[in-house]
């Protein structure tokens, strides 16, 4: 009942937004006013509806039964996982993983659990566990659900987990690439997202490899890291995680940097990504004869290769989310509303994954999303009458970074323990680059399969609005007390 609750509260947070979506487009009519209230009040019950159903269907808690007891007991057991975002480096070796550099965290959903027992039957159970399953036994078990099996207990599961191991064996695996390995089962930090935390020793097993898609992906990634090697560091490890994601090769100094400045969204892949390349792609088209339908087509399938490239994150499944169905909207003719695409938006990616209402990340992206449709235009039309002509651009960005960061504000306290004081003038000062780093970095990701001479040149073309960014990023830094600490609790 508290989860169904809680579910509901935070679900439940979309009522409003659809129903004051609903007033403004109900606002002006005959009889607007009864039916723009009748409009809230059913949103507020769709909403809540919504909220107890993911919280009792979809938001199963994957903290609890088989796992978790396994967890609680840190057991070592045999698993098959799926690999479900890149590997990326770590900084010292966690307890209990050998070797104390080249550490990784990979996630993953753990699908089949198997444990050996000394003494197997038809009443054992999850807690007479032992440690030391063999080595073919995760893979071969036919099992659905959880049952005790000759050679101990087997499970069939469904659950985010996260892997620490050594970089051997696991830094080159991609996403969707099943694999076996032996390993120890910590319990997750209360509050997260996952369902435990497991501790790996060797390498993985392979069981299956990824799917096409993916290999696909992989290059390309690959290909854009190699076409960085013309540019010095820190731009170097900057550029991919500007353009892919990929920060694997980031400065520590770097992202401590960007953390301060209130910059770390840009290494993030976020919905602005996800737009300055739809943008690029429809201006390209529209120099051409292609019609209204073959360009929202493109435009769709832009968006959907650039979330399988950059990966699916919460930010960019909600850009993409929604920009997918601004491309149904313009095919067909319809006029894209923000407000209504943001709502149904979250509301289809939480009830088709639960896990997205814990995800700072998600919470983030609609927030920012929500600050800049309702609240940028209004600050943006004030501030350019107040300056003088000639500055009146800079009304633009200044309103978006700060209606920005003060929808996201509340969030980023509670998670960094912390606000930025100079996040707004470092966005605005770090504006001017960021669509230019973009397309060239989409460019060099485009060509790199055909011609690595010209992904280097886009590459280093790219590198010169990377350095300014670094430049704005360790100014606004070393700024003294640029961040504002937070009280806990």
């Amino acid at each position: 009942p508290a989860a169904a609750l809680v579910a509901a509260a935070v679900v439940g947070g979309i009522a409003p937004l659809v129903g004051g979506v609903l007033l403004l487009v109900e606002r002006g009519r005959p009889g607007s006013a009864h039916r723009g209230w009748r409009a809230v009040a059913v949103a507020v019950v769709a909403g809540l509806a919504v909220g107890i159903f993911v919280a009792g269907v979809g938001g199963q808690d994957s903290r609890s039964g088989v796992l978790a007891q396994l967890a609680a007991a840190r057991a070592t057991v045999g698993v098959e996982l799926v690999v479900s975002d890149d590997p990326h480096p770590i900084g010292g070796g966690p307890a209990g993983v050998a070797g104390e550099r080249g550490n990784v965290a990979v996630p993953a959903r753990l699908v089949l659990l198997a444990t050996s027992q000394r003494a197997a039957g038809p009443g054992a159970t999850a807690a007479s566990a032992g440690a030391g399953v063999r080595a073919g036994t995760a893979s071969s078990a036919p099992a659905v659900g959880a049952r005790a099996a000759p050679g101990g207990l087997v499970a069939r599961l469904d659950v985010p987990v996260l892997v620490l191991a050594p970089g051997d064996g696991w830094r080159g695996l991609l996403p969707s690439t099943r694999v076996a390995v032996d390993a120890r089962l910590e319990p997750p930090e209360p509050g997260g997202e996952i369902g435990a935390v497991l501790f790996v020793h060797g390498p993985s097993r392979l069981v299956a490899g990824p799917v096409w898609y993916q290999r696909v992906a992989g290059r390309l990634r690959a290909d854009l890291r190699a076409a960085a090697t013309v540019l010095p560091q820190p731009v170097r490890g900057l550029f991919p995680g500007l353009v892919d994601g990929d920060v694997s090769e980031l400065d520590p100094g770097l992202r401590a940097d960007f953390r301060a400045a209130g910059l770390t969204h840009l290494t993030a892949v976020s919905g602005g990504n996800v737009v300055i390349i739809t943008g690029a792609v429809l201006a390209a088209l529209r120099r051409t004869r292609v019609g209204v339908r073959s360009r929202a087509l493109w435009a769709a399938a832009t968006i959907v290769g650039f979330v399988v490239v950059a990966r699916p994150s919460a930010s960019v499944l909600r850009a993409g989310a929604m920009g997918l169905l601004g491309a149904v909207a313009t095919g067909t003719g319809r006029r894209a509303a923000v407000l209504p695409a943001l709502a149904a938006t979250v509301a289809v990616l939480v009830l088709a994954y639960p896990s997205l209402s814990l995800s700072a990340g998600f919470a983030l992206s609609v927030l920012a999303t929500a600050g800049i449709v309702i609240v940028a235009p209004g600050w943006r039309d004030r501030l350019a009458r107040r300056l003088p002509a000639r500055l009146r651009w800079l009304a633009d960005g200044a309103a978006v970074a700060a209606a920005a960061q003060l929808a996201c504000t509340p969030v980023i306290a509670w998670i960094s323990g912390g606000v930025s004081l100079v996040a707004i003038p470092a966005n605005v000062a770090a504006a001017v680059a960021v669509a230019p780093v973009t397309v060239l970095g989409v460019v060099a990701l485009a060509v790199g399969p055909v011609s690595g001479e010209l992904a280097r040149l886009a590459a280093w073309l790219a590198g010169w609005p990377c350095r300014w960014l670094v430049l704005v990023a360790r100014a606004a830094a070393d700024v003294p007390a640029a961040t504002l600490s937070w009280p806990g609790g």
